[in-house]
């Protein structure tokens, strides 16, 4: 019992407000920044380390922290699926077939607007997968219906059992698929590493409940805005000082 305080052990409340702190950290990451002193390149290693901590956490554990507030939400052992069992794959078609259709092209430039959240917030059904460079992308409602070359694979899922920031988080940074990635390559001769369709729909996944998918995927959403927004401070920073240097030339 004395473990125990109204119902729920201490170990539960250390994990309570340890994940209410790491939000707010999170979600008003300059102020806390400022606040505890630290330098733009401290703090960018800082908040990496944060989002890191805060995924893996809710990954391996049977807890999940809401990015609205903290709370918990058991989970029990899950199994790993195939791709092909949750997701219908569409790769796209040889660009000298869809000339016509320039103006509609899905382009790596849509790609990262996709992926950085430069388009709007609002997802698609889907996401796509760009064959180039392994990493996949949520699809947005300016992007969706966008006619994709042979270099990007679609990925159409029921969005309320699999939430597609989780799905990308899974396919860009997971450790599962690096390792089941890594094993392919090792079994290809090929001196480009282009994963194909086939080898992907054999990818395996964890997939916990939709709510904690959401949380880990808004995480890792929050991470690529926030980090992007420090790479741009810093160019600021060093524009800023590029004309304070010039001037003084000059002087």
């Amino acid at each position: 019992m004395g473990d125990r305080i109204g119902g729920m052990n201490k170990r539960c409340l250390w994990r309570n407000a340890a994940g209410s702190i790491c939000l707010r950290a999170i979600q008003n990451f300059e102020k806390f920044r400022k606040e505890e002193k630290m330098s733009q390149y401290r703090g960018k290693i800082y908040f990496r380390n944060l989002i890191k901590l805060l995924i893996d956490k809710t990954a391996k554990t049977g807890y999940c922290y809401s990015v609205i507030e903290p709370n918990y939400i058991k989970g029990g052992p899950m199994e790993s699926i195939t791709l092909n069992e949750i997701i219908q794959f569409t790769l796209g078609k040889n660009p000298t077939r869809i000339r016509a259709q320039a103006d509609i092209l899905y382009t790596s430039e849509d790609f990262d607007k996709d992926l950085h959240c430069i388009h709007s917030t609002k997802e698609g059904r889907g996401c796509i997968i760009n064959l180039i460079k392994s990493k996949c992308s949520p699809i947005s409602e300016q992007t969706e219906a966008k006619c994709i070359t042979s270099n990007f694979l679609r990925c159409d899922f029921d969005t309320g059992k699999i939430c597609p920031w989780y799905f990308c988080y899974q396919f860009n940074e997971g450790k599962g698929f690096e390792q089941q990635i890594e094993m392919y390559h090792q079994g290809t001769t090929l001196s480009v590493k282009k994963l194909n369709i086939k080898t992907i729909g054999e990818l395996k996944i964890i997939l916990p409940d939709i709510e904690k998918q959401r949380t880990i995927g808004n995480l890792y959403r929050q991470s690529i805005i926030q980090n992007d927004l420090m790479i741009k401070q810093a160019e600021d920073v060093r524009k800023f000082a590029m004309t304070l240097i010039r001037r003084m030339e000059e002087d």
